[in-house]
């Protein structure tokens, strides 16, 4: 199989779009402890400035698709790496009598991560060839992960408005590459095709498999654990610098995202998704039994690093290309805004419930909830997770 090529190439540029997802969804992590500090906010004031991107987020994936109502998708992502690269320098203006407008800010960065997360899958398993889709399907996680490993790094060297500009740079550096980049074949193809509501009985299936595959991925806990990686590992006790084993943890991603493309191609959607449920469900357990009985140092962050491993097997990517395959060029947009949507909802709500819970029944037992929702997850692949036709319209057929 040759994957290399001006369609990679192409494909890489676009995935800039996800890593700009995973770095401002990491942000918070290496930021919040410092401005909590150095801005003297409470608690409250720091979980706003952490979710509230999530929040938001919930709207972009509309954004994104009323502007595709107008543009091309390369004129969109165009737009979208613009206003992202403006509202990043708008947060340097951000100071202790103005931490409001900073939290008014990332409000306005999440809506730009929700326009990504629609987009950038939707965009790449467009232009993938078609034996190839899960291949290129997994480019979006690797590049989450990625904006994910870089904020984490970087956050140990530098403060937060060079992790600001860095921010502001990754997005300008996607806008002026995009224009390198072929527009979609499904652009022509809808306007040779009436444009179809999605709401139709024909699609509620799709739709319903969509949503499920997003609040499977999110209650896995995934997003509660990324923006609190500091937080758990000193909970844990780890001395090394937290920042650095954040980063070691999410490098298991991106190394898994690589493994998960050919594994995939090998066993199929179904099997990569319930052998990842699987996963999740056994190291989430390990890490809630590490910290309740102190099996030392090295144990939270084998777990954590598992976690995420398993993660990218198959939750993390195999939900975000599934959805763009399941509906044909006519919705396809429509359905991939609800269903990123609802991924971002689930995000906030497992984002805003992860520190509260945790404090209220404790570590293990909060952990062990999202380990009991995977099981359902495993199940749900077992009869739900189908595998693409070669027709043109889609995997919906394969559904039914």
């Amino acid at each position: 199989m040759v994957y290399c090529g001006p369609l990679l190439l192409e494909a890489l540029v676009i995935m800039l779009g996800a890593l700009t997802f995973g770095y401002v969804l990491g942000y918070p992590s290496p930021v919040v402890p410092v401005i909590q500090k150095d801005f003297n906010l409470t608690d409250f004031q720091a979980t706003i400035f952490n979710s509230i991107s999530s929040l938001i987020a919930i709207v972009g994936p509309f954004c994104s698709h009323l502007l595709l109502k107008f543009f091309g998708r390369r004129v969109t992502a165009f737009i979208i790496s613009v206003v992202g690269a403006i509202f990043w320098g708008l947060l340097l203006l951000m100071t202790k009598k103005l931490f409001w407008l900073g939290v008014v800010i990332r409000a306005f960065l999440g809506s730009v991560m929700g326009a990504y997360s629609s987009i950038v899958p939707m965009y790449i398993v467009e232009i993938a060839p078609k034996d190839h889709t899960a291949f290129f399907g997994t480019l979006n996680n690797l590049g989450i992960a990625i904006g994910l490993v870089i904020v984490y790094l970087c956050g140990n060297w530098l403060n937060w408005r060079e992790l600001t500009i860095i921010g502001g740079g990754i997005c300008a550096l996607n806008g002026l590459l995009i224009w390198f980049v072929r527009e979609s074949p499904a652009v022509s193809d809808k306007e040779e095709t009436n444009e179809e509501s999605v709401f139709q009985k024909k699609y509620a299936k799709g739709l319903i498999v969509g949503i499920a595959l997003m609040f499977f991925q999110q209650f896995c806990g995934i997003n509660g654990i990324l923006t609190n990686l500091t937080t758990l590992f000193n909970n844990a006790g780890i001395k090394v610098d937290s920042g650095i084993a954040s980063a070691i943890a999410c490098s298991a991603q991106i190394i898994t995202i690589f493994l998960s493309s050919l594994f995939v191609e090998w066993a199929g959607r179904r099997v990569a998704w319930c052998t990842s449920a699987g996963g999740l469900v056994v190291f989430s357990l390990l890490y809630g039994f590490s910290v309740k009985y102190k099996w030392g140092q090295i144990a939270p962050v084998a777990a954590i690093f598992g976690f995420l491993f398993f993660f990218g097997l198959g939750t993390g990517p195999v939900a975000w290309y599934i959805v763009p395959e399941l509906f044909p060029s006519a919705v396809r947009s429509a359905a991939t805004s609800i269903a990123s949507s609802a991924n971002w909802l689930c995000a906030f709500t497992v984002i805003q419930i992860f520190t509260p819970l945790d404090k209220a029944i404790g570590t293990f037992w909060s952990i062990s909830i999202f380990a009991f929702i995977s099981v359902f997850s495993f199940l749900f692949g077992l009869f739900y997770v189908t595998e693409p036709n070669k027709a043109d319209d889609g995997l919906y057929s394969a559904l039914n």
